[in-house]
């Protein structure tokens, strides 16, 4: 329903269907809610009111927003601060844009952990001091508008807190009418209580809300006093979803859906447009056809863990690190994966360069919690014509056309490490002449050695020896061309072995304790 002048609502029991919306479309528009008015919502899409910034919503009576919280995913790392024991519960993100809210609505019942729940399973973060404050009783108080909290919903090894979300995943939550602003005032410490989530700045960190209850693009969101960056922790990912408010690219948020920014000083606000709303409950955001030229990089493990590095070339940036078009990279599960570059010094997500001329070259790091077996490749890429985007790997000593297709990777350093530099030059003239041996990769992991076959390399042979050199076992083996093989090893004693391979003309030799 689209409403272009007054309207008053003096029904009863307004219900909006999953797939519908009320939008209110320019500055005459006054929407008066003097009977409930129900958003509905299910498992795939959900109702919308959209306001302009320039309507004004009004009434004596209540909004009534369905929303369908998905169960989580599944982790069994007992290292990861996401560890549900393999269950489904999580930590979400959320935030009420209209006051009146009662934090019981979250309630799932017996035999759920509430209100009896310690720590208790809700949080505000409050940006004045740089901490989480939990409520004074969560049977009785409100949500505050336009702050973020923290919730706990779901299973993990304590058994359910706050409700069952494989069976209670629908919330209906009664909001009192307001008109919430499009600016959204920003707190500031320097010396917060808290410092262990984020990156190289503690202070000034804001975890605020979409302020509308649609869908909202926050492209074009300008700033005061605080950086161009909003970011989204998904535990599913174990990392931060980062988007710098210059991108070329869309990115929608849910409606109560919390995110954090960062005030530079006190007086910092965030300024959201909201022309930007969608009616759509699932906007398109992800690989638009960008007409700046980028390359996009994404890095994956087998057990969910991903994570995007964002590259552009602009005419306004420098090589630099700057505020408006670079985004920081923070720091995200500790036992998950990372993927970033650098810029004066400071890691990042987002990475604005000057435009392609020549040949440019961007370090490219990896950070992993444990050793394992990673895959980067190409998500978005959008050169001049004529350049190629190529990838050194620093460790095997490949240069990797990129755009060919996926790399796999074994890495075998924990933390952060730069492995690789992007090299983007025009026809690769002067680099794909470097001479470069495209080694295969060898270790061991468990009781399995691995080897990943480099892209010119189809066979070879190992030999294990023992400590005192005595050759124990030797093998030859065919596979494909950048085929990842894997043999037993568990018929060896306990002891101390070395495993020498031959390679493509290449000797490699590694020790390991069996």
């Amino acid at each position: 329903m689209i409403v272009d002048n007054s309207h008053v609502i003096t029904y009863t029991d307004v219900l909006i269907e999953e797939t519908g919306f009320i939008q209110l479309i320019n500055s005459s528009t006054l929407f008066t809610v003097n009977s409930p008015v129900t958003l509905r919502a299910n498992a795939t899409n959900y109702a919308k009111l959209l306001v302009c910034g320039s309507c004004t919503l009004s009434g004596s009576s209540n909004i009534v927003k369905e929303t369908y919280f998905a169960a989580g995913a599944a982790n069994t790392n007992m290292a990861s601060p996401d560890f549900n024991d393999g269950k489904n519960g999580r930590w979400y993100s959320i935030g009420m844009p209209m006051p009146g809210v009662a934090m019981n609505s979250f309630d799932g019942g017996s035999p759920a952990f509430f209100s009896s729940a310690t720590p208790g399973p809700i949080a505000r973060w409050d940006a004045n001091t740089g901490n989480y404050v939990y409520p004074t009783n969560l049977l009785t108080d409100n949500f505050i508008a336009g702050q973020g909290y923290v919730i706990y919903m779901g299973e993990n090894q304590h058994g359910i807190i706050t409700r069952d979300l494989s069976t209670q995943n629908l919330i209906s939550l009664t909001m009192d009418v307001a008109n919430p602003s499009a600016t959204i005032s920003l707190g500031y410490t320097n010396s917060p209580l808290l410092t262990n989530i984020f990156g190289s700045n503690t202070d000034g960190w804001n975890l605020v809300v979409n302020p509308c209850l649609a869908p909202l693009n926050l492209q074009g969101t300008s700033t005061v006093n605080a950086d161009a960056t909003a970011y989204i922790y998904n535990p599913t990912t174990g990392n931060f979803t980062t988007f710098n408010f210059s991108d070329p690219s869309p990115f929608f948020i849910a409606p109560l859906q919390a995110f954090w920014v960062r005030a530079t000083t006190t007086g910092g606000s965030i300024s959201v447009l909201p022309a930007n709303q969608s009616t759509s409950a699932n906007p398109a955001q992800a690989k638009p056809q960008i007409q700046m030229e980028h390359a996009w990089l994404k890095l994956v493990r087998q057990d969910g863990s991903e994570d995007l590095l964002k590259i552009y070339f602009r005419q306004e940036a420098t090589d630099g690190y700057e505020n408006t078009y670079d985004s920081e990279k923070l720091t995200g599960d500790p036992t998950r994966i990372g993927l970033f570059s650098t810029a004066s010094g400071k890691p990042t997500a987002v990475d604005s360069r000057s435009p392609v001329t020549g040949h440019k070259q961007i370090p490219v790091y990896v950070y992993c919690g444990s050793f394992s077996v990673l895959t980067i490749s190409i998500e978005s890429l959008n050169l001049p014509s004529g350049y190629k985007a190529w990838l050194e790997d620093h460790i095997t000593n490949q240069m990797v056309e990129i755009e060919n297709g996926p790399y796999t990777f074994y890495q075998s350093f924990i933390g952060n490490h730069h492995r690789f530099t992007l090299h983007i030059a025009e026809s690769m003239i002067g680099v794909n002449e470097q001479v470069k041996s495209y080694d295969s990769q060898v270790w061991t992991s468990g009781t399995n050695l691995h080897i990943l076959l480099s892209a010119t390399t189809n066979s070879g042979d190992f030999s294990l020896f023992d400590m005192s050199g005595k050759c124990i076992y030797t093998k030859k083996f065919e596979g494909i061309a950048g085929q990842h093989l894997t043999f037993d090893l568990s018929h060896l004693r306990s002891g101390v072995y070395v495993v020498r391979t031959r390679i493509n003309g290449l000797e490699k030799s590694i020790k390991f304790i069996r």
